[in-house]
């Protein structure tokens, strides 16, 4: 009977780490001036834990499973988020700030990739044994986020046989995060020094701020009730929702995998693309048509937005303390200085290339994209809007708006790496890959010329 509880005592201890996390925030004054996220913490002291064998009996690999699940969740979550922020809706100035924060996200992608793969080739040279695929796969890890460098680290790894893929990949994804916030925080102080909006001034008391916890009276009430507490509760019916279209993402890619079987794309079977690690990809897919069908069928006052972004917003924080507790201690020694080496290159390289375009941008809110553009180009979407908050509490200013479409045009987009060049890069090669990506690159830096935002 005991070990029915595995799983559940597994997520118990993931859930208590950001809880520690929460605490952390409060009590230590550094964290609280760094504005350091809860997760971050507890999922550094999940890590901590877990390598000095004080992690319940658990080891890296069975958070692995929860960063991925969380990652697809959360992504899935945000394009079910409300009819209100569909691009239907979108007027040309909202269009044409989320095109601009979209081509730089791909821009970021490509620079990275190339970057990881041109300076492990360097370390080569002076005898650190971190292959170009190891590299490349820093872009996954920063632009893209954990669930992605672990989404496609497992399909190279499995289908390519190269090793320690996927925990490089989470340890990039780790380091992503922490420079988001090691650096996005004070660069978000600067941004919001620069009066960029009236609304730049928090209502909330620093103090709640830094701490990360709200006192009584400025708590905010947060979603709406949909169904009636004696039927449903509201937080459920938006789970079961979210489970909907899980369940569908899974029939679609079965049925796909059916299909598929046994045909080859060259050398490559096309079953590949439909891989269960590939689940993100088809879920956020899934996601937006019923999302889209539900507005076409008038049954957009049947979800509310306040409750699905609570949902987002858990499946971020649970994401990043599961990417943390997922890291392999052993990897990480071996590796420890070309992953570094990568990661403060391609941190340098993305800081420059968002905020070189955030000074160019013809709007007044440049560098509020800028900012927010680094939070997802370092660790994902959601850390990119928490850079967001810092600067623009209320949301008084275009750019939530904007990022919300930025989700979808991103995919649209970098399809052809996301779901060509990317998931069979090794068979391909890097240098064909790097090509790719240099040409992509160059079509951004044509693109930015002529977008106006």
């Amino acid at each position: 009977m005991d070990a029915n509880f595995s799983g559940v005592i597994a997520f118990g201890f993931l859930a208590s780490m950001l809880l520690l996390g929460v605490v952390l925030r409060a009590q230590v004054g550094f964290f609280r001036r760094m504005m350091i996220p809860a997760s971050l913490l507890g999922g550094l002291v999940g890590f901590v834990l877990i390598s000095t064998g004080w992690g319940l009996g658990y080891g890296p690999e069975e958070f692995k499973l929860f960063t991925l699940h969380f990652f697809t969740l959360s992504f899935m979550s945000l394009c079910l988020t409300g009819p209100d922020e569909m691009p239907g809706k979108a007027p040309p100035v909202i269009f044409r700030g989320a095109l601009w924060l979209s081509v730089i996200w791909v821009m970021s992608l490509c620079l990275q990739a190339l970057l990881g793969i041109g300076v492990s080739d360097l370390l080569g040279f002076v005898g650190e044994d971190m292959s170009p695929y190891q590299g490349a796969i820093v872009a996954n890890g920063f632009t893209q986020g954990p669930g992605q460098a672990l989404a496609y680290g497992s399909i190279w790894e499995q289908n390519f046989g190269l090793p320690d893929i996927v925990s490089v990949g989470l340890i990039f994804a780790s380091l992503g995060f922490a420079v988001s916030f090691l650096v996005g925080v004070p660069l978000a102080r600067w941004v919001a020094s620069q009066r960029i909006t009236a609304g730049h001034v928090p209502e909330v008391p620093e103090t709640d701020v830094l701490s990360g916890i709200l006192q009584t009276e400025h708590r905010e009430a947060l979603g709406q009730s949909i169904t009636h507490p004696a039927n449903v509760d509201t937080l459920a019916y938006h789970i079961g929702l979210l489970g909907l279209a899980y369940v569908l993402t899974y029939a679609y890619i079965e049925f796909m995998l059916s299909v598929t079987a046994g045909v080859m794309l060259g050398d490559m079977p096309l079953a590949t693309f439909f891989s269960y690690n590939l689940f993100f990809f088809h879920g956020l897919v899934v996601a937006t048509v019923l999302r889209l069908l539900v507005r076409r069928l008038g049954l957009a006052g049947y979800f509310d937005t306040g409750t699905q972004k609570m949902i987002t917003g858990a499946a971020v924080d649970f994401m990043i303390v599961g990417t943390l507790m997922s890291i392999q201690i052993t990897v990480l020694a071996a590796y420890l200085l070309p992953i570094l080496a990568v990661a403060s290159v391609v941190s340098i390289a993305t800081l420059v290339l968002c905020f070189y375009y955030g000074r160019r941008s013809q709007s007044e809110f440049g560098l509020l994209r800028a900012l927010t553009l680094f939070g997802c180009c370092t660790g994902s979407a959601g850390t990119g809007l928490l850079l967001l908050r810092i600067v623009d509490p209320k949301f008084s200013t275009p750019v939530a708006r904007e990022l919300a479409l930025f989700n979808i045009l991103i995919t649209l987009l970098g399809i052809h790496l996301l779901m060509g060049v990317i998931p069979i890069l090794p068979q391909i090669g890097v240098v064909y890959g790097s090509l790719v990506f240099a040409v992509t690159l160059g079509i951004g830096f044509v693109a930015m010329r002529f977008i106006r935002a």
